[in-house]
């Protein structure tokens, strides 16, 4: 069952990319992509195929473990933990994931006295990502209860209607209204990233006028075809990258060809399995 699951993802990814070859500028980018994409999914059939033991998530748990113990000594000498790893070379979101790995681990296996307290380590990273990790973890564990289900939805009933309220005079909802609506856009809002909003705008620009094949894989080709679409709707400049939201970013790469990619990454999650 493994393998073939393994293979048709390995098949998908390459007729992913041979639907959007036309429009690939930068070859050497794309098979860069091409490949991590290949090599991660060769990784993780090894992973579910060969570590019946878990002793790979059991090794990246207690590394998680390491740099939780050296976050917290960084801290007691007046060192930021994510200044430090950010020196390096590292993410701090990277530590944060593997970190959050350790914390689920934890719930499996220890039980409450250590996943609770290891669940604060957000504190130590300040990493969103990790916040949002955590905070989902602990919401699915919440909704299992029905009053909880009822809080939560006249919560969101209660609370819609003034965020929106709120929402529709901001400067950035009409800055969007234009980009939509008379294919203009200038950031009005003082934001401290705002380069952030320019990356969503150039996302959002060439899933428009790309759809349905996309970029093809590769950065350099997604940063070619966003700066000239952006272009069209912004006179200023911006430094190009990816968005930062992943479902952005591979839309604009893959086009309609993203949702059989997403479908396939979460439909083992929905049946009990070690994937």
């Amino acid at each position: 069952v493994y393998s073939k699951f393994f293979i048709s993802f390995f098949l998908l990814v390459l007729f992913i990319q041979l639907t959007s070859v036309q429009n690939i500028i930068d070859i050497n980018s794309s098979a860069i992509y091409l490949l991590m994409w290949l090599m991660n999914v060769f990784v993780a059939y090894v992973v579910v195929y060969y570590d019946r033991s878990n002793f790979i998530i059991k090794a990246i748990s207690n590394y998680g473990i390491f740099l939780i113990i050296s976050m917290i000594l960084m801290l007691l000498i007046g060192i930021s933990p994510s200044d430090f790893y950010g020196g390096i070379g590292i993410n701090i979101n990277l530590v944060a994931f593997i970190v959050v790995i350790s914390f689920y681990y934890s719930y499996l296996h220890n039980g409450k006295n250590m996943y609770i307290p290891l669940s604060l380590t957000f504190l130590l990273t300040g990493s969103r990502m990790q916040i949002l990790m955590v905070a989902t973890f602990y919401c699915s564990k919440l909704l299992k209860y029905k009053a909880f289900k009822i809080i939560l939805l006249v919560s969101i009933l209660i609370g819609l209607y003034p965020v929106f309220d709120m929402l529709k005079d901001q400067p950035i909802i009409m800055d969007f209204y234009s980009l939509f609506i008379q294919n203009s856009f200038s950031f009005s809002e003082k934001m401290n990233d705002k380069r952030r909003i320019y990356l969503l705008v150039s996302a959002i620009e060439v899933i428009r006028n790309m759809f349905p094949f996309g970029t093809g894989l590769g950065l350099e080709n997604f940063k070619f075809y966003a700066h000239h679409y952006l272009s069209l709707v912004y006179s200023g400049d911006a430094r190009l990258s990816m968005t930062h939201n992943f479902y952005l970013s591979y839309l604009s790469m893959l086009g309609v060809m993203f949702f059989p990619l997403l479908a396939k990454l979460v439909y083992p999650l929905f049946f009990k399995s070690h994937y």
